[in-house]
């Protein structure tokens, strides 16, 4: 027989686990939306150094072309929050860094950029984006909608496995160089975490068109970051011990001056003439050093009519 109890410890179960999916389900759309705004870390190293060194433009072209594909699944779809909203911030986010890419690829042909001649050309990978998107239009206005889903969504697996692993398209660059530098750490980290969510996710829906993919991309992820921990960037390395001597060397100087200020004052007190406890606090130093001072022969009449005075005076005042 169903009890009381029982319904209402169903309820709170089916409760706790819904508000444990929803969490999933927010984490894995922040995660989802800072994966795609992990390259302006390396916009903004671009804009400092002129050039784009030795990055690769796939893993941009591949944010704007993953995106649009999911966008288009959800309008048909109509699935206008989270996946759109989502996935529009991922395509407008991998356009700009696109780009931008384009924009700090120093031309080819120019003499005075011989030494920041690019490794990698981006404007190739700005075509593949507009192509992509072509194709994606023309499914949608050809096909049936239910056709057009399914493609769209056969599309949108395959390009989110390539999107994990198109930073590795410099794996034999970085195994060759033993350095990791051509790898962006902040979009390494936010990959792992927006894969190891939606994973999660998919798992708890029991959908495998999430899972799967994801899971993909999640032991993608991990080799990511293997390289960049086994292979680190040397003028990382270098820049961290410099802030931290700089840091120390601050600490040091605070220490050395405070340390002079204590000795300062500790001479400072040694100097000044000690002041017996006996004497009326209202001679003055100079008054108290005339009357200690021992007569003497040598002493000229014009001395001994002052110390005189000196002494009257203060007879008078006590």
């Amino acid at each position: 027989p169903v009890t009381s109890g029982t319904v209402s410890t169903e309820k709170h179960w089916s409760f706790s686990f819904t508000m444990f999916l929803f969490g999933i389900k927010l984490a894995a759309m922040i995660s989802a939306i800072g994966m795609n705004l992990a390259p302006l870390d390396d916009i903004a190293v671009f804009s400092v150094q002129g050039h784009t060194g030795d990055k690769h433009p796939l893993p941009y072209a591949m944010i704007a072309v993953t995106c649009a594909c999911w966008c288009f699944y959800a309008v048909l779809k109509s699935d206008y929050f989270p996946m759109l909203f989502t996935n529009g911030i991922g395509v407008t986010a991998g356009i700009f860094h696109l780009s931008a890419f384009i924009y700090y690829t120093p031309s080819i042909t120019s003499r005075e950029n011989v030494e920041n001649r690019p490794k990698y050309d981006g404007r190739l990978y700005g075509a593949f984006f507009g192509v992509a998107f072509m194709v994606m239009v023309s499914i949608v206005a050809v096909k049936t909608e239910e056709e057009a889903v399914s493609l769209l969504g056969t599309l949108g697996v395959l390009s989110v496995c390539v999107l994990f692993a198109s930073p590795l398209v410099v794996m034999a660059d970085v195994l060759r160089s033993r350095n990791s530098k051509a790898l962006s750490r902040p979009l390494s980290v936010l990959s792992f975490v927006c894969a190891l969510s939606w994973t999660l996710y998919g798992y708890l829906l029991s959908d495998v068109y999430i899972w799967g993919p994801n899971s993909i991309g999640l032991l993608l992820s991990v080799v990511q970051l293997s390289l960049i921990i086994v292979y680190p960037d040397p003028s990382e390395s270098g820049a961290a011990s410099s802030a931290q001597n700089e840091k120390n060397g601050m600490g040091k100087a605070i220490l050395a001056r405070m340390a002079h200020l204590l000795e300062e004052i500790f001479a400072k007190g040694k100097r000044d003439p000690a002041v017996r406890s006996d004497v009326t606090p209202s001679r003055s130093t100079t008054d108290i050093e005339l009357m200690r001072r021992p007569k003497s022969n040598s002493d000229s009449p014009r001395d001994s009519t002052i110390d005189g005075m000196l002494l009257n005076d203060h007879s008078v005042v006590g």
